[in-house]
């Protein structure tokens, strides 16, 4: 739909990881990403990973890299790939996004996180109901909802055409 193209695979472990250009930590409970990623082979190897290729961590794939659990992630451990504080269960339903360049979309958000407290090098590039929703850090997207426009992961995928 934005004109890119790109192979998906699923990636399994680290070795495998090492074999791809971009990462995708796609929507899923953050409890489960909890238990696979932190503290593990593979949760170092995504944060290795990240200083120098693209990751897109979307809703619960997100509150994984966040550095700081706030309200609703009690017992969750992350990877701490993003400077910023999460607080989960922020925002329901199909809500309006609004893009740091002041463009305008819909965000799905379930149950949904949003952000605060971001670190100094965390790039504030959209919100939601007056939350921070989407943010960049180098070559780290986060966010916090499922964009079925796309608009969203654009810089996501800009940045995974320039690495190659």
């Amino acid at each position: 739909r934005l004109g890119f193209d790109i192979e998906t695979i699923f990636i399994g472990d680290a070795e495998e990881l090492a074999s791809v250009d971009a990462l995708v930590l796609p929507r899923g409970t953050s409890l489960r990403y909890s238990e696979i990623l932190s503290g593990t082979i593979f949760g170092k190897a995504i944060a290795e990973f990240s200083r120098h290729k693209p990751v897109l961590a979307i809703c619960g794939g997100m509150i994984a890299c966040a550095k700081k659990l706030g309200k609703g992630c009690e017992n969750r451990k992350t990877i701490g790939i993003i400077d910023a504080r999460v607080d989960n269960g922020r925002l329901d339903g199909n809500l309006e996004v609004v893009f740091a360049n002041g463009q305008k979309g819909t965000g799905n958000f379930t149950d949904a996180p949003a952000l605060y407290e971001l670190g100094k090098h965390v790039e504030n590039i959209a919100m939601s109901n007056g939350e921070i929703v989407a943010v960049r850090e180098g070559m780290v997207f986060g966010i916090c909802y499922v964009d079925y426009s796309g608009r969203s992961y654009e810089p996501f995928l800009r940045a995974v055409l320039s690495k190659k």
